[in-house]
C-alpha cells in the first residue's frame, strides 16, 4: 500500500510538472503515506512557503508543523534527516515572526541546538544562529542576541557567505546600538552595507540591502558626534555623514520596521 501512494506521487509530479505548486499538498499527502520522507517534507515546506506568500500564516504553520513531526520521528535514523530538520526550522522562523511568537521560536531553536551544532553545512548553522539571535533581540535578551549573531557573522565571513554575513552584521548593528556600543554598531552597519553589495543578485540580495541600509542609517543617527567617528579597518566610508538626518524612533522600534521590510521581501517573488 505504501508503494501505491508513492507511485501516485511520482505520476502527479510527471503529469503536472509545470503546475506543481497547485499540487504541493496532494504530493505531500501521497509521499508521506508512501514513507518517502524527503519528498514529503520537501512538499510540506513548499506548501508552507506558498501559504506564507499569501499571508495564510496558520496554514503555513500547519504545513511546517506536519513536516517537523515527521522529521523529529526520523532524525536519529540518518544524519541527513538532522540536516533537513534544521533547514526546516530555519525556513519556519518567518512564520513564527508573523505569529509574533518569539518565545515559541526561541524554544523551538533551543530544542534543536545540539543537532544544529553538529551540522557539516555551516551556512545553515549560521542562519540558525542568526535567526535565534534575532528572536532573542526581540525578546529584549540583547546580550544573548549579540552572542549568537556574532557566531553567525563569523561563519558568514569565514565562508564568504555574503547573505549570511549581511544579515548577521545588520542585526548586530541594531543590537549593539541598543547596548550603547555605538562604535561596534557603526562598524557592523557598515559591514552589512558592504556585504549587501557583494551578494548574489536576487530577491534575497534586496533583503540584505534593505536591512543593511536601515541599520547603517540607524547607527549613524545614534551617535552624538558623527564627524569624529573613527574609521574601522574594513571600511573606508564611515566618516561620511548621512544626508538630511531626521530624528528616528528608538532602535527597538526601528528594528521592528527593518523586520517588516525583511518579511515583505521574503514573501515576494520566487
Amino acid at each position: 500500500m505504501n508503494s501505491f501512494y508513492e507511485r501516485i506521487g511520482w505520476v502527479i509530479e510527471k503529469l503536472f510538472k509545470e503546475r506543481l505548486p497547485e499540487y504541493y499538498e496532494t504530493l505531500a499527502f501521497h509521499f508521506k503515506n508512501g514513507n518517502s520522507i524527503d519528498k514529503a517534507v520537501h512538499y510540506l515546506m513548499r506548501s508552507g512557503e506558498k501559504s506564507l506568500r499569501r499571508y495564510s500564516v496558520d496554514e503555513s504553520h500547519q504545513s511546517y508543523q506536519e513536516a517537523f513531526a515527521i522529521l523529529t520521528n526520523k532524525k536519529n535514523e540518518a544524519k541527513e534527516y538532522g540536516e533537513l530538520l534544521i533547514k526546516l526550522i530555519v525556513d519556519w522562523a518567518m512564520v513564527y515572526y508573523y505569529r509574533g511568537d518569539f518565545n515559541g521560536l526561541i524554544g523551538l531553536f533551543a530544542s534543536q541546538e545540539d543537532i544544529a551544532e553538529s551540522l557539516d553545512d555551516k551556512s545553515t548553522l549560521g542562519m540558525f544562529h542568526a535567526l535565534l539571535g534575532l528572536a532573542l533581540y526581540f525578546r529584549g535578551m540583547t546580550k544573548d542576541s549579540c552572542r549568537y549573531l556574532l557566531k553567525a557573522y563569523e561563519i558568514g565571513r569565514t565562508l564568504n557567505d555574503f547573505r549570511l554575513a549581511g544579515y548577521a552584521s545588520a542585526w548586530l548593528a541594531c543590537a549593539c546600538s541598543d547596548l550603547g556600543r555605538s562604535d561596534e554598531a557603526i562598524k557592523y552597519g557598515s559591514r552589512a552595507r558592504e556585504y549587501s553589495e557583494r551578494c548574489i543578485i536576487g530577491h534575497r540580495q534586496k533583503v540584505v540591502k534593505s536591512t543593511a541600509n536601515s541599520a547603517y542609517r540607524d547607527t549613524f543617527e545614534k551617535v552624538d558626534n558623527p564627524d569624529k567617528i573613527r574609521q574601522t579597518d574594513d571600511s573606508e566610508s564611515l566618516s561620511r555623514q548621512p544626508r538630511n538626518p531626521e530624528p528616528l524612533l528608538s532602535v527597538k522600534t526601528d528594528g521592528v520596521f527593518i523586520l517588516n521590510e525583511i518579511q515583505t521581501k521574503l514573501v515576494q517573488g520566487g
